[in-house]
Order: structure tokens, then C-alpha cells, then sequence
């Protein structure tokens, strides 16, 4: 058997976020011409975000859905992702800009990258 090289052990994998919810809206009625008929509007607002994962090319993925998108939530995921990987492995976590991805305010585990 062929020893495995070092890197061998690198992954990639890709992360992005996504917010899903219910907002009340109005809409249109038909109604008789001139008059606006009364409407009730459901004013609340509740969603939560899916912080997820995958690997290109295989079928690995990792999701968390967390109450709130912020550098404490991000934070969560990163601690949750490393745990899901198998021991030896480093990830190479590709991200957008988004305000909450600053390395200087994460903390961000050894086996992510």
C-alpha cells in the first residue's frame, strides 16, 4: 500500500449563508373601482439563517441553522464545522465578504484555514 502524501489530508470546501423566513406584506384585492377594501396585515417578522458547507465534488456537506448572521453565530459554525472533520484533516474554508467573516474578530479553529 502507497503511503498517503501530506496533502492529501487538505480539503476544500466552500461556506456561505442564507436567511429563511416569514414577513408579513400587503397585497392587492380586487375590490369595487374607488374604494380600498380594509386588509389585514401580519406585521411579524421571525427567520432564522442556515450557515452551511460543501465540499466540491463530493457529496460532504455541513449546515447549522442559528437564530441571528454575526461574528458570535459565524464563530459557532467554524467550532461546530472542525469538530465534523475527520482527525488529520485541514480545511481550506473558501468565504465571500461578509462583515462577520473578519478573521480579526473570529475565532477560528486550528483545522480551518
Amino acid at each position: 500500500m502507497a503511503a498517503e502524501h501530506p496533502e492529501a489530508r487538505l480539503q476544500l470546501w466552500c461556506q456561505d449563508e442564507a436567511r429563511f423566513g416569514q414577513k408579513g406584506r400587503t397585497t392587492r384585492v380586487w375590490y369595487e373601482r374607488g374604494m380600498r377594501p380594509p386588509g389585514v396585515v401580519d406585521q411579524r417578522f421571525e427567520s432564522l439563517y442556515l450557515f452551511a458547507a460543501c465540499r466540491p465534488g463530493t457529496d460532504e456537506t455541513f449546515a447549522l441553522a442559528l437564530p441571528r448572521v454575526n461574528v458570535d453565530a459565524m464563530t459557532i459554525f467554524l467550532e461546530h464545522f472542525s469538530r465534523q472533520l475527520a482527525p488529520g484533516v485541514h480545511a481550506v474554508l473558501v468565504l465571500d465578504q461578509a462583515g462577520w467573516h473578519d478573521a480579526r474578530a473570529l475565532l477560528v479553529p486550528e483545522t480551518i484555514t
